[in-house]
């Protein structure tokens, strides 16, 4: 078994931060998480909102927080490489959350290398 290094995790970091301008979208519908997942099922109303990151070298995080325009019920979320249209990056399918109008959630994708 070969192991990245701590140049190669930071390198995948850097390389990471480079490519992604994280937007983060949620919706209501849901499948079941797969790496050939190419859009939210039932994409909400609100736009995306674009990812605040942290790195500290070996680790990454992307925080986003989304605030409800309906009475809905969250079941997905994804981060997007662009505001609108673009490629889907990241895909997680979730328990429900009710929302009001007004109520946020916030989402937290961790990279870590180890």
């Amino acid at each position: 078994m070969a192991i990245l290094t701590t140049l190669g995790e930071q390198m995948t970091i850097s390389a990471v931060i480079n490519y992604l301008a994280p937007y983060m979208g949620w919706g209501t519908g849901t499948q079941t998480d797969a790496k050939t997942i190419t859009a939210l099922v039932t994409p909400s109303a609100e736009a995306r909102v674009l990812a605040t990151e942290t790195n500290n070298g070996s680790n990454l995080d992307f925080i986003a927080t989304i605030t409800s325009g309906s009475i809905q019920t969250i079941t997905e979320m994804a981060v997007f490489d662009a505001s609108s249209a673009g490629n889907l990056d990241i895909y997680h399918s979730h328990t429900g959350i009710g929302l009001a109008v007004g109520d946020k959630i916030e989402y937290t994708i961790n990279f870590a290398q180890s």
